[in-house]
């Protein structure tokens, strides 16, 4: 059956309702499954005011964006939108959002979530979470999908429940959620067709955000020792030696960022250049911050998004010509500066912190489920994973781990 558009009754019913995990969780009893940009965007608004209901606010206020990168365009997305008992899909309870890889030949039935932090890609409430994955996963590979991957934080708000907000300190170790996997098990569990699929729950701790103190000198009072001391040298020294100053706005052509891209130590493509550029002129909260020097000439360039009262690094670029004076640095110290006399409350940084500030981030944690179909397909593609999917590639790297324990379903 071919992965479309489609609205059916369907209710999230334990199999046993016996498990205490699974009882006392509200249930949808439709979904729609939407395919292709246009008609996800379409229903922006509806995701928007899921987001809200469920601690999500925000999340998916950049939907157009995440949907239009070079690496999305290369997929084709699909919405699993999950409908109130009492309104249907008008109003949903839940969401999924996934990318299908492409083969020459169409779709591969292979997806997987675009987000490794948990937050965007399954919008539920905190209790729904692993339930809504679950669900979504077990749709997907029953209409013909061969593997699905999704990652969620069960409450991406935890870190800030369990931090001392005065000091800032860090929340307690992580422990292991055991509902979660008897949750995850029991939506899986097909009565129909048993020993088909096989399934596999990873759990993280991974770096979540840098909170943004009312103050600049409060925020670095609580960041490590070190690279408190790097963020004011360098930013110090940048400033004397060069006559650095930040720029709110660098009013940059196209052709002057694509120019500064070339002189940068990682300049990307420039097709993804070019992305950056249009996004920021387009998107109206997308914008991108500068440091020149006293000549004017660019020293440093960050795209950042601002949503919710928090802002995310979507991207830097640094000059590769000055690598003594750790420019990375010295706009991290303005962009914390800046944002805070903004009114920020946290700093994100999309797709990793880097390793000199990761340890002043709060843990957040994220659960990674992966359902696949016994075939001789999925068997080829873990045969052929170090060649068919890049290193750090999602998919690829649960195919290749060896610590993962695979439970039929």
């Amino acid at each position: 059956m071919p992965l479309q558009t489609t609205v059916a009754p369907q209710f999230l019913r334990h199999p046993n309702t016996s498990r205490a995990a699974a009882s006392n969780v509200a249930r949808p009893c439709e979904y729609e499954l939407l395919t292709g940009v246009d008609a996800i965007l379409r229903v922006q608004p509806t995701l928007v005011s899921l987001a809200r209901r469920t601690n999500h606010a925000g999340e998916v206020d950049s939907l157009a964006y995440f949907l239009s990168t070079p690496d999305a365009v290369r997929k084709i997305p699909h919405l699993l939108l999950m409908g109130d008992p009492r309104y249907g899909t008008k109003r949903p309870i839940a969401a999924a959002l996934l990318f299908e890889y492409r083969t020459p030949f169409g779709g591969s039935r292979v997806f997987a979530t675009s987000d490794g932090s948990g937050r965007r890609d399954v919008l539920a409430a905190p209790e729904m979470r692993a339930r809504t994955a679950a669900f979504a996963a077990r749709t997907l590979l029953r209409r013909g999908a061969h593997i699905v991957h999704l990652a969620f934080c069960p409450n991406h708000l935890d870190c800030d429940d369990q931090r001392d907000l005065n000091s800032g300190a860090l929340p307690a170790p992580y422990q292991p959620n055991e509902n979660i996997r008897e949750t995850v098990e029991a939506e899986l569990h097909d009565r129909e067709h048993p020993g088909k699929l096989e399934w596999a729950l990873r759990e993280l701790e991974i770096p979540a955000y840098l909170p943004l103190l009312p103050t600049y000198d409060a925020t670095l009072a609580r960041i490590g020792k070190k690279t408190r001391s790097n963020l004011r040298y360098y930013r110090r020294r940048s400033e004397q030696d060069l006559g650095s100053v930040f720029v709110a706005d660098p009013n940059l052509s196209l052709a002057d960022f694509l120019a500064f891209n070339r002189e940068c130590t990682y300049a990307v493509s420039e097709e993804l250049a070019i992305f950056r550029y249009v996004a920021a002129q387009t998107q109206s909260n997308h914008v991108i911050r500068g440091v020149r020097d006293a000549n004017g000439r660019v020293l440093s360039l960050v795209g950042t998004r601002r949503q919710n009262g928090f802002v995310e690094l979507d991207w830097q670029m640094n000059r590769a010509d000055l690598p003594a004076y750790s420019l990375a640095t010295v706009m991290r110290a303005y962009l914390i500066d800046h944002e805070i006399s903004l009114g920020s409350t946290r700093l994100y940084i999309e797709g990793g912190t880097p390793q000199f500030i990761a340890g002043s981030f709060l843990r957040q944690t994220v659960s990674e489920i992966t359902v696949l179909r016994k075939s001789h397909y999925v068997n080829l593609l873990r045969h052929f994973a170090p060649r068919v999917f890049p290193p750090k590639n999602y998919i690829g790297q649960t195919l290749r781990s060896f610590d993962l324990q695979w439970k039929p379903c």
